[in-house]
């Protein structure tokens, strides 16, 4: 979905629909839910694509005054505009209890290459509202231990950059869960069977090491 100008910049993002008659997101493995879970989930869906028209448009625009001012034309007809921003949408868990998706966007505004961020969207189908970290961990203050463990374990030979100053890796983690300003706080998805947190390339350790997705069980 994007109708806007492409002279500066162009964009794409994703919206998730649980009517089979309207369908325009990437819906897998739900062919099995009720009707009353699908009209539950359906809420949850439109809070969801506000979320992401919303931040996109925001992101394109601060994208599109970047690109004005350090360029004086737009691109020439027939080449690509000079950033960009993609956005696609995963869902990894859809039931009666929880909506939840990994939103992925590729983001191109300078340099030599661009950044792929990742962030979780999780919503209350009963509500429609969005769970924030505290809705869903009864004691989040034990989370950056509970992450810590799972990326050493998971990343054994993975050079943090908790290891390159003063912090552990447990604290490393905490600043990110409360630095919703910088990281957008800490990033997480539900599943059937456990909780996956998202680090961005560049956020806990070199942008060339690429993503770091660990994932914990429920108890």
């Amino acid at each position: 979905v994007w109708d806007g100008d492409v002279t500066w910049v162009d964009a794409s993002y994703q919206q998730l629909s649980f009517d089979e008659t309207d369908y325009s997101g990437p819906l897998t493995g739900t062919d099995d839910l009720s009707s009353a879970a699908k009209s539950l989930l359906s809420r949850a869906a439109d809070t969801l694509n506000r979320d992401v028209a919303a931040k996109a448009d925001s992101a394109v625009e601060d994208l599109r005054v970047m690109a004005q001012s350090e360029y004086e034309e737009p691109a020439p007809e027939g080449s690509d505009p000079y950033y960009h921003n993609y956005e696609k949408l995963y869902v990894q868990r859809a039931d009666a209890s929880v909506l939840s998706v990994l939103s992925l966007t590729d983001v191109y505004s300078h340099g030599a290459h661009g950044s792929v961020i990742l962030r979780g969207c999780n919503y209350d189908p009963a509500t429609g509202n969005e769970l924030k970290i505290d809705d869903v961990f009864t004691d989040k203050n034990a989370l950056p231990d509970i992450i810590a463990f799972a990326l050493t374990d998971q990343y054994p030979d993975l050079i943090l950059f908790s290891a390159t100053d003063s912090r552990d890796t447990a604290s490393l983690i905490r600043e990110i869960m409360n630095n919703t300003d910088s990281y957008g706080g800490l990033q997480f998805t539900l599943d059937p069977k456990g909780v996956t947190f998202w680090f961005s390339a560049g956020d806990i350790t070199a942008y060339a090491s690429g993503a770091q997705t660990p994932s914990v069980r429920y108890a």
